[in-house]
């Protein structure tokens, strides 16, 4: 089987990406289990490493990531600003859980922009690369 042309490569990861985020993270909430934060936070770094040092095998993962952690954030966004529940009136939207969900939130981000950071490094190096290419 032939490898995927250079535009459609970054489209997979991406695609699986917003996938596992809906499916695993979101639906199954694996997001709430610290160990996949932290994995999905390390394979972040990963990618951005990969980005930087141009490492072929590694600089796509951020797409993965990126697409990965948004549903997730876009969830935990609603309810991170409510208070509790025993601290308001009734009738005042709060969260009754015992969860904090303000760590949670905050390495959500830590993730997301990590991941963007590196994609817009891949983004800005893949838009230089003809103009470089045609210097030389």
């Amino acid at each position: 089987m032939p490898p995927l042309p250079a535009w459609l490569r970054p489209w997979p990861y991406l695609l699986l990406g917003l996938l596992v985020g809906f499916l695993f993270l979101a639906e199954f909430a694996l997001n709430s289990v610290p160990a996949v934060q932290v994995a999905l936070l390390v394979l972040a770094i990963a990618g951005l490493a990969g980005v930087v040092l141009r490492v072929r095998w590694l600089e796509l993962w951020p797409l993965f990531v990126a697409g990965a952690i948004v549903i997730p954030l876009i969830e935990d966004s609603h309810v991170v600003g409510l208070p509790r529940c025993d601290t308001v009136a009734p009738g005042v939207a709060c969260l009754a859980g015992t969860r904090d969900v303000v760590g949670e939130f905050q390495m959500d981000i830590a993730i997301l922009v990590t991941a963007l950071v590196a994609t817009v490094i891949l983004l800005t190096r893949a838009m230089l690369a003809p103009r470089d290419m045609g210097r030389r």
